[in-house]
């Protein structure tokens, strides 16, 4: 059987399975310490009875379906930052009539253009009221690096604002005090020579700073680490930030 990928090979499927495993391993980890990350993805895209996308298996909504028969949540809020739909995250919530536990806002499907960037930032400030009257024990935070302006598949926002994105969203669950588990989805931004993925992972590691920021983590990193991670807001259109 193919996967979303349209790959058979059995390796292959094998470190799909570890993929969605890994969501939930995650969002595990943040329920216990405030916050976790998942250095990949392939999720959003994988539907009810088939993958497609690159997407086999929907981490999100598997995530979600454990924890729920394991008790220690019972509604989940889906954030969705990358650039495309995630139309396999809501095929599988009308599928199997969850919208009651599962809060599904795929920013992809409203937001799509740089012209869109500060309605987009606007728009995940109003997150945090999304989250007062749904009361959700856990978010699930697909944070897509390919929403950079320069991504060849995507393109809405720059790296601070991309930064911005994240420390919105970061903000909001530690104000509210509500568990994040994140990934981080689509990026096809390779370097010139066409091996690489340094602007890609760069994003990333900013996302991973952004959440570094966060107060309540049960391991805080000590001040003078934490001055590693700060942004520089001097730096404009550079992927990452100074190390002082």
């Amino acid at each position: 059987i193919a996967t979303g990928a349209g790959v058979i090979d059995a390796s292959y499927n094998q470190s799909l399975i570890a993929i969605a495993s890994g969501m939930v391993t995650a969002a595990r980890i943040a329920l216990k310490e405030g916050v976790a990350a998942l250095p990949t993805a392939k999720c959003h895209h994988a539907h009810y009875s088939h993958g497609q996308g690159m997407c086999t298996f929907n981490g999100l909504l598997v995530s979600h379906q454990v924890l729920k028969k394991e008790g220690v949540v019972k509604k989940t809020a889906i954030l969705d930052a990358d650039w495309h739909y995630g139309d396999g995250t809501q095929h599988i919530i009308d599928t199997l009539d969850l919208k009651s536990e599962v809060f599904h806002l795929s920013m992809g499907k409203f937001y799509t253009s740089p012209s869109d960037a500060e309605d987009y930032l606007e728009r995940l400030k109003a997150f945090r009221n999304d989250l007062i009257v749904f009361k959700p024990d856990l978010i699930l935070y697909q944070s897509g690096g390919d929403l950079h302006i320069d991504d060849p598949f995507g393109g809405v926002l720059n790296a601070k604002q991309m930064y911005e994105r994240d420390h919105i969203v970061f903000t909001i669950a530690r104000d509210l005090n509500i568990p994040i588990a994140f990934n981080f989805s689509g990026g096809y931004q390779s370097d010139p020579d066409g091996v690489g993925f340094t602007k890609y992972t760069s994003l990333f590691v900013n996302a991973i700073r952004a959440a570094l920021q966060m107060p309540y983590l049960q391991h805080p990193i000590p001040d003078g680490e934490r001055n590693r991670y700060r942004y520089d807001p001097e730096i404009e259109g550079e992927l990452d930030f100074k190390v002082s």
